[in-house]
Order: C-alpha cells, then structure tokens, then sequence
C-alpha cells in the first residue's frame, strides 16, 4: 500500500523530516546480579566478557515492533560483554513500569507519555535515556487534504493515556478545529486499516504501518503532516532504569544504555543486520515490506538512543504538561529526581 501525500510531503520528505527530529503506542546467583536477574550459562561473543555472567531482566515493551529492534541489538552487545538482557515483550506500559518500581526488573523501555507518570509519583526508578525517535504522523482519507478540514470529522487515538491522544488534542488545539469526533482504537496498523477501510477520516500512525500501507496501495491515504512537524522534537521513546540498577550496578547501568546507543549505531551502518534482527522479532511480516520498513527506520535515523537532554526533556515534559497529559509541572520541580542523564558515556 503507498502513501498519497497531498500536502506535498512525499515519502522521501516525510522520512527526512523525521529524521531531523531529535528526538506506540503505546513494555539467585552471584553478588553482581541484576533486580530481577539470575546469573545463567555464559553469554556467547567474540569479545572477553567484562561481566561475570550476569542476567538483567528487561520489559522490552508491549508488542514487538520495529522501535523496538534497538533492544535485541543491545541485547547482542551485551552478550559479548557478558551481560544477558533477557527481554520479555507483552506488558502493557503501565505493567511495564510497575514491574521495575517492584523489583521484577531491571529497566524497562516505554513512550516517555506513558512513563513520566510513574516517575513523578516518586517511584524508585528514573529516565535515563531516549530509545527511539518519533515516528508518527497525521494520516487522513485520500478526500481530506488540509489540517482544517478535518473540523467534523472523525479521528482515532490509541487510548485515554496514549502520546497519539496528546498530539492529536495538541493538533486541533492549534489549529482550532471544532466539532472534532475523537475515538479510541488502539494499535497503530488496527487504526490505519479503519481508515483505509472509511470506517474513521484521520488518525495518528505509526511510520512502519504507513509503510505497510504504501506497499499495497499507492492512493489509500495521505500524510497532513507529521509530529515533528507540528511540535518540533519531542523525546518519545525513553529507557525507565531501576534506582537499585543506577546506584548498586552503575557499570552495569552505563553498559546497557552504552549499548542502546551502539545498538542504534549499528542498525543504522548495517542494513543486513537490522534485517536479520527485524525477522527475528516480526518473523511473519513479508519480506519486501520488512526491507522497505528498515530502509525508512536508516533512512529517518528512528534508532537513536542518544536524543534525552536536560533540554529536550524539559521541553517534552512541558509539552505534555501543557496538553494536560502530566499533573506536575516540570518547571516546578527538580529534574533529577526523574532524570538522570550521568547514566553511560554521551
């Protein structure tokens, strides 16, 4: 399916201005074990492990997607440093997060909507880094071909607490748009085939499932515009690291987030390697639309694990703040108390 984009925002733009964007919906042993961790068989590698066998426990996110391939490319780097990131998908973001405030585990990755929350209730874990960049964009039926014409019409978000919701409120805000039907359904690509199927006229979707759409049909929907676009860089996909992890294993801590950003690097210079990690993870998708979605993630520079400053997290939690998404405001309070940007080397 192909994207029509009649705002003039073809393919090859709307992944150029993601990919600027600084920056789903949105989961014993030895006396150096992890929260939740176990030491288990040795990690296979090439290089000499640093570390003594140790198992991390990691909520990887809900479902696998392609944001987040930069975990099993983590977790590989690990593995030659004797660290085993034993990644566990299926946890809806609020789980996810619980389950490191409880000690289950030692970090977890989430979209920073979904995390700041449990942060700023005071709970033992803290921001540590992005994962991924933003990769949504405003999609709307092939009819609709301005922001304003989508006054009456109605427009699908994840859910209640979702970052789509934040940004698509924050849309019509902006633009004033009246009499604007918002409805819930969750999952990016169940959201985008309602709108090629006529049953909404506009939502927020996922780069890889615009992708997905643009493989089968060239004229299904258009591209308005994109988050980046219309609220500049927003941090959106962050890694949530236990307080034990930070101050009791501070070189494991620093390995794991070292290994997101070398992760990332690696996806972005070795296409046949971020292939062979998307099949791993999404083994059913078809096999030209896999090469497409991995070309648009290198090409938009999506895995970048090295987008989280005191700016930018200011920024993004004020905007969140702002849109009603977050109870405290972040000028109002210390930002190392839910951030800590020490973690591994810039």
């Amino acid at each position: 399916m192909k994207v029509i984009f009649r705002t003039l925002i073809p393919l090859a733009a709307f992944l150029l201005v993601l990919g600027v964007a600084c920056g789903d919906d949105d989961d014993g042993g030895d006396a150096t074990s992890s929260p939740g961790a176990d030491t288990d068989t040795p990690a296979a590698g090439t290089a000499t492990p640093q570390f003594d066998n140790i198992t991390v426990d990691w909520i990887g996110g809900s479902d696998p997607d392609y944001t987040h391939i930069v975990q099993l490319a983590a977790r590989d780097i690990l593995a030659e440093q004797g660290i085993n990131l034993n990644l566990q998908f299926g946890q809806d973001p609020t789980t996810a997060v619980q389950l490191v405030v409880q000690g289950a585990a030692g970090g977890t990755v989430e979209a920073i909507v979904a995390a700041a929350p449990a942060v700023f209730e005071g709970a033992a874990v803290k921001m540590v880094s992005s994962a991924a960049r933003q990769t949504f964009a405003f999609a709307s039926d092939p009819s609709i071909t301005t922001i304003a014409d989508l006054e009456g019409k109605t427009v699908a978000v994840h859910s209640e607490v979702s970052f789509t919701k934040t940004v698509t409120d924050a849309l019509i805000q902006k633009y004033d748009l009246q009499d604007v039907n918002e409805v819930i359904i969750q999952g990016s690509d169940v959201r985008i085939q309602a709108l090629v199927d006529g049953q909404i006229d506009a939502t927020t979707v996922d780069l890889a499932d615009l992708l997905r759409v643009s493989a089968v049909d060239p004229e299904a929907v258009n591209v308005l515009s994109t988050v980046s676009e219309e609220f500049g860089d927003l941090v959106y996909v962050v890694i949530v690291m236990s307080d034990d992890l930070i101050n009791d294993q501070p070189d494991v801590g620093a390995a794991i987030v070292d290994a997101f950003r070398e992760g990332a690097d690696r996806l972005n210079s070795d296409r046949a390697y971020a292939l062979a990690l998307a099949e791993e993870l999404i083994p059913d998708e078809d096999q030209a639309v896999r090469e497409e979605i991995v070309d648009g993630f290198i090409e938009s520079g999506i895995w970048s694990a090295d987008d989280l400053t005191p700016e930018t997290a200011e920024s993004t939690l004020q905007f969140l703040f702002d849109k009603g998404t977050l109870d405290i405001d972040p000028a109002a309070v210390d930002m190392d108390d839910y951030f800590d940007f020490t973690v591994g080397t810039q």
